[in-house]
């Protein structure tokens, strides 16, 4: 294949697929096309039609007209799929024609589009959880399988000895003394047409099943018999100009054809065995190929079972890889295995079995992230002794509820599903700091922070993205409680009487504590919400959806930073709304300092009581597992531990003594928690200042950089 149809072909796999087909329109002579947008035609010189679906599949069709193959077909044409014998083409056929038409480069394309098309269907059928990043196997790079490809197209190639053996050559026809005269039939432009299309095929079985046309059993009248046992049948060859076969000699066939007497025998004697069609080449496919011993390979996985492993926090949606301790390698454990199996004087796998069982049978990547680790196990780990037995039971209770958290909420996705439930899951993504690029300057001044809270709905392919940055406000619970209240206000407008459920993190400055209690009360009261109850992820296991939907926006931005700098946080709306390449996009809404709620001015509106629940208990907000407010009650129920199986109560009285100074909560007001953008700090203004001075930000975006300090 040429360097441009790879390129194309290689796009359509594993890039872009709407950049590959138009790649494949320009190529092609005489194509045109309609609106992209819509379910197109794309008419290619009358011999191809790619459908244009949806998903840009390329799918192959060929027309009733002028397709040089299907012209032809009354000589039974041995392509891909047929099950006649082949002929070869006359001396005026079309094909050569409708080469001519179009160019060695285009033909490849084209041929390839085939290709392309299963490819890709099979890319969209098989299931969507993406494997890891493993070395894969590209035959057709390797050096033995190009050989053979040149080798079956008469060119030049390296034999295994590295010998260069020169390329298929037409020879000379038959002597004038050739008693069928094959010179005189057959013009020398007939019979180079014949050499170029029989090596064209570039297939050993579809050149045998060629041969195989050509050769015909003589049926004799007389044999004479000189010894005892009978001579083999005779065959007469044949070849086919203007739409007739004519008979020749073996010699003038292998001489046009540049083989070896060899060959033309091999098919002769399949012929003349079983039904007389050319048998499949059997070389390499005896079935007695050396194999390794089933009591080893299975040692081999049982020793990679035995690495203790965890799976990944970030893009867990979309992977099934898991990793293991970073100090390790293949080599290492392969090491390890030979040790544990010479110690009992049992035979080892080699390295290069041992590392083929890792890569292709198993996801699983060195170094545990950070943001995977979990202290208080890590903690765990590495006590010894007294101090371990003293945290055996707390670690054990930690395993158990992060267990049954994950099964709760594949309870509510359940329900999610059944649309009995909103389920949503909410995070503040890692700080997204401006300007940002490749310029060390960067590296060694103060930035200005911008913030990415995102609301991802499980099970509807739905994520909102409230986008700030600190000029406009902080990363507090009065942010976070606002975009939660706004997201409430709109799910309530469009599902009158909603149920909602929450996953978090239990970061106690952002969601778990009292003002967002307050917020909880005030939205379940004020919008159209039955119920909102939010449970909360064990501490060091919080993966959830909302962390795919951070890692998308992250790989995009990474991206676009090699690209160029980020200097102004418009662009990271901009790279965040176009980051979800399937299914539904990312929704941002870009929020303003005059948006943003004080939460801690509502908790002094409503001023609830949480100090002890009904039965006299202290109620301690960091020890809750669950919460739940229901519309019109006044009381709270929360559970302390996901194996609690009745929910604890807790009735919010007001603090305020006289019953005339309380309000109803959908009667008070929210107060905007900033009249006035938010002042940086010093060292901050002075550090954008110098970067915009210096020219290192764009002049384009000084206005920006002006309204912030």
């Amino acid at each position: 294949m040429n360097s441009r149809a790879e390129k194309i072909v290689n796009l359509a796999l594993f890039g872009d697929q709407n950049e590959a087909n138009s790649r494949v329109i320009s190529a092609l002579p005489g194509c045109s096309t309609s609106n992209p947008e819509e379910n197109t035609l794309l008419d290619i010189s009358n011999n191809y039609v790619i459908e244009n679906e949806g998903s840009i599949k390329l799918r192959i069709t060929r027309t009733k007209e002028n397709l040089y193959r299907e012209e032809t077909s009354s000589r039974s044409d041995f392509s891909a799929g047929s099950s006649d014998n082949y002929e070869p083409a006359s001396d005026n056929d079309s094909l050569g024609s409708s080469l001519n038409s179009i160019d060695a480069e285009t033909e490849t394309i084209v041929q390839e589009l085939p290709k392309i098309s299963e490819a890709i269907e099979c890319k969209e059928n098989s299931p969507q959880r993406k494997k890891g990043k493993k070395r894969l196997r590209r035959t057709e790079n390797w050096a033995s399988v190009k050989a053979k490809s040149l080798k079956n197209s008469g060119k030049s190639y390296k034999s295994r000895t590295g010998k260069l053996m020169p390329a298929k050559e037409m020879a000379p026809p038959c002597p004038d003394k050739c008693v069928l005269a094959c010179s005189k039939k057959f013009s020398e432009n007939a019979r180079a047409q014949i050499f170029r299309e029989y090596w064209g095929m570039g297939s050993l079985q579809r050149q045998r099943d060629f041969l195989g046309s050509c050769i015909e059993q003589l049926q004799l009248k007389y044999r004479r018999v000189t010894s005892g046992v009978p001579r083999k049948p005779n065959s007469a060859f044949y070849l086919v100009v203007n739409g007739g076969k004519i008979r020749v000699c073996k010699l003038f066939l292998i001489r046009t054809l540049g083989i070896t007497e060899r060959k033309l025998r091999t098919v002769i004697e399949s012929k003349l065995s079983g039904t007389g069609i050319v048998a499949e080449d059997k070389r390499g496919k005896h079935g007695k190929h050396k194999k390794a011993d089933e009591e080893i390979v299975k040692s081999v996985r049982d020793h990679i079972n035995a690495i203790p492993r965890v799976e990944s926090h970030y893009v867990r949606k979309d992977t099934t890889r898991e990793f293991i301790d970073g100090g390790l390698s293949i080599a290492e454990l392969h090491r390890h295995y030979v040790s544990e199996r010479s110690s009992t004087r049992e035979t080892t796998a080699s390295y290069d079995m041992y590392a083929r069982i890792f890569n292709t049978e198993y996801n699983i990547g060195f170094f545990i992230p950070k943001k995977d680790q979990c202290d208080f196990c890590e903690s765990f780990k590495n006590s010894v002794g007294d101090d371990k037995e003293a945290l055996e039971n707390k670690y054990n209770e930690h395993l158990q509820e992060k267990k049954l958290s994950r099964e709760e909420k594949d309870k509510d996705k359940e329900r999610a599903k059944n649309n009995e439930v909103v389920l949503a899951v909410y995070d503040l993504q890692a700080v997204l700091p401006v300007p940002t690029g490749q310029s060390s300057a960067f590296f060694y001044k103060s930035r200005l922070n911008c913030y990415n809270f995102t609301v991802t709905e499980i099970g509807r392919d739905k994520s909102l993205c409230y986008f700030w940055h600190e000029g406009l406000g902080h990363r507090g619970v009065n942010e976070i409680g606002t975009c939660i209240m706004l997201y409430l206000e709109e799910l309530a407008k469009s599902n009158p009487g909603v149920d909602i459920v929450f996953y978090s993190d239990n970061c106690g400055g952002q969601q778990k504590n009292r003002y967002m209690i307050a917020a909880y009360l005030y939205a379940v009261d004020a919008y159209n919400i039955n119920t909102i109850t939010h449970k909360y992820l064990v501490r060091g296991h919080t993966q959830n959806e909302g962390d795919a939907v951070h890692s998308i926006v992250e790989k995009n931005l990474k991206r676009a930073k090699n690209s160029g700098p980020i200097y102004v946080p418009d662009q990271y709306i901009s790279l965040i709304r176009n980051s979800k390449k399937r299914g539904n996009p990312l929704v941002v809404k870009e929020m303003n300092f005059n948006n943003f709620f004080d939460l801690k001015d509502l908790y002094g509106e409503i001023a609830p009581n949480l100090s002890k629940n009904v039965d006299g208990k202290e109620f301690k907000i960091s020890d809750v597992r669950q919460l739940e407010f229901q519309k019109g009650s006044d009381v709270i129920r929360y559970k302390v531990s996901f194996n609690q199986k009745e929910w604890d109560r807790i009735i919010f009285r007001p603090k305020k003594r006289r019953v005339s100074e309380l309000r109803p909560i959908k009667e008070i007001k929210t107060k905007p928690a900033y009249t006035q953008k938010i002042t940086i700090t010093e060292n901050k203004k002075r550090d954008l200042k110098s970067l915009v001075d210096n020219r290192i930000i764009p002049e384009f975006y000084k206005y920006f950089y002006d309204s912030v300090l």
